[in-house]
């Protein structure tokens, strides 16, 4: 965290010690949108393993809006967003605040598709039912090792059900104003969510019920 809070500091303080007036050649490059690439293409593998690594971070903490919230399945950059939100998946501690993105990452993930849908992409729709294919997995294999007696594993299988019927809800009440071509893979979401639902339903029944809290006594004074 620490290296995390004091990067973007380091990394701007160092751009504020470079000359201030470039020279003309520099201006042109400065101008020049593809300059950048053919520097870092020519840059010894270490430096652009290092670059990557320095995009990340500043994605992650916000440096820069290239992997935004608003980057869809058919953009260039979709997968530079899929890597940040897989790094912060990774970084995030056990607990409440990965499941809580996780649960972020699966809106997002049937968002897109009904974007690409609406849109009538098949080639972004098509990724975008890959995803969220892939969201359900990870929450799947999350709760895989599901234990009835964690109070923590509970509060993260009702969260996911929330989020599964959110979901399913939402595609199936837009599938059937979508083009045609794209309900098939619309319908597929809808299947594979039920039956993520339904296992987690099983989970959930196996839960032992806790007994609600009685009225509490005041003691006579």
């Amino acid at each position: 965290p620490e290296f995390k809070a004091t990067a973007r500091q380091r990394i701007v303080r160092r751009i504020r010690t470079r000359h201030a007036e470039p020279s003309w050649r520099e201006r042109l490059d400065m101008l020049n949108p593809f300059a950048w690439v053919s520097r870092l293409i020519a840059a010894p593998a270490a430096v652009r393993a290092m670059a990557m690594v320095l995009a990340v971070l500043l994605i992650i903490s916000g440096g820069t809006a290239i992997a935004s919230s608003e980057t869809q399945p058919d953009n260039p950059l979709y997968k530079v967003k899929l890597a940040a939100e897989n790094l912060e998946l990774l970084l995030k501690p056990a607990g409440e605040s990965r499941t809580s993105l996780l649960v972020e990452i699966l809106d997002r993930r049937a968002s897109e598709l009904l974007t690409m849908s609406w849109q009538d992409k098949s080639d972004g729709a098509e990724r975008a039912l890959v995803n969220y294919e892939a969201a359900l997995q990870v929450g799947h294999k999350m709760l895989d090792p599901y234990d009835p007696a964690s109070a923590q594993n509970t509060a993260f299988a009702v969260q996911w059900q929330e989020a599964l019927a959110r979901n399913m809800a939402g595609i199936q009440g837009l599938v059937d104003a979508m083009p045609p071509r794209m309900q098939a893979g619309l319908r597929t979401a809808i299947v594979n969510t039920q039956h993520e639902v339904s296992w987690v339903n099983q989970l959930l029944e196996k839960t032992p019920q806790r007994p609600e809290p009685g009225p509490t006594k005041v003691p006579e004074v």
